[in-house]
């Protein structure tokens, strides 16, 4: 990796506190990491498209530049599950052989819902679990798939709330969600609220018991500040992971005990903790 002046005292900085941090080598927006966090998916700022990005190597693969491409795509048996919005398909595009393929000859299901339909189909344990989690068309519930193949509608904090940044814990017992411009809760599977965890802003999962998010400041037309965080679920005690990056960190996503985000201006951050 080639360091830049701010980069090495980035670097000497979080090595100092038991952290790493390091601005990777290349741009983009909403970075995803691959389920064995070896690479990070990005797309622009308007979700066009889909790069991929090797930590190890430090290559960068275009996959596609079909439009919405970059909104919620998922990792699959070797491939991205992505939603073309201009042809209204889902796709996939092979991560070996480059090719593309149409799932489904029109919005059907997201990708959200493809992927847990998949994931019933090679599921070995019959105990029931969440799959899927999605924000109802009119945002005022969650709908969840479940692993029997059913679906429901929860709304923990009651109808008149829009629900968005749903997500499910990996051991498929808990969704993680916030109620737009009010606070983010965990439920359970029937709609009960667990946990309370405040007003912040896309929270994703780190395992089980941690979840990692951005506490931000706006003028209503852009961000102007914007800090990454990690939280202890079990002593709900959270750590600032930006604490000493002085930049704008917008939209984690985290892999074993690393954790990465993106500016507005599209530069590409890690932090290993």
């Amino acid at each position: 990796m080639k360091w830049t002046a701010l980069s090495m005292l980035l670097f000497l900085a979080f090595s100092a506190m038991g952290q790493e941090v390091s601005r990777l080598e290349v741009k983009g927006y909403y970075p995803k990491f691959s389920p064995d966090g070896k690479q990070i998916l990005l797309t622009s700022s308007k979700f066009t498209g889909l790069q991929l990005f090797d930590l190890k190597d430090k290559s960068l693969r275009t996959l596609t530049d079909k439009p919405g491409a970059g909104y919620k795509p998922a990792f699959r048996d070797g491939a991205i599950v992505f939603e073309n919005k201009a042809a209204q398909l889902l796709e996939s595009v092979d991560l070996f052989s480059g090719k593309q393929t149409s799932l489904t000859s029109a919005f059907s299901e997201t990708v959200a819902h493809y992927e847990a339909i998949q994931k019933i189909k090679t599921r070995r344990t019959s105990a029931l679990a969440v799959l899927a989690a999605e924000p109802t068309s009119m945002l005022n519930g969650v709908v969840l798939t479940m692993s029997d193949g059913s679906q429901r509608t929860i709304a923990p904090l009651g109808t008149k709330e829009d629900y968005i940044w749903t997500s499910v814990s990996p051991d498929g017992s808990k969704v993680l969600m916030k109620a737009s411009g009010y606070t983010a809760v965990i439920a359970d599977m029937e709609g009960n609220v667990l946990q309370d965890l405040g007003d912040l802003e896309a929270p994703r999962w780190l395992g089980n018991d941690q979840v990692v998010y951005m506490v931000t400041e706006d003028n209503h037309d852009s961000y102007i500040k914007s800090d990454v965080f990690v939280m202890n679920l079990k002593t709900k005690k959270a750590e600032q992971l930006t604490k000493d990056v002085n930049t704008i960190a917008l939209f984690p996503d985290a892999h074993e005990g690393k954790v990465v985000f993106n500016t507005p201006e599209g530069e590409v951050y890690m932090i290993s903790f």
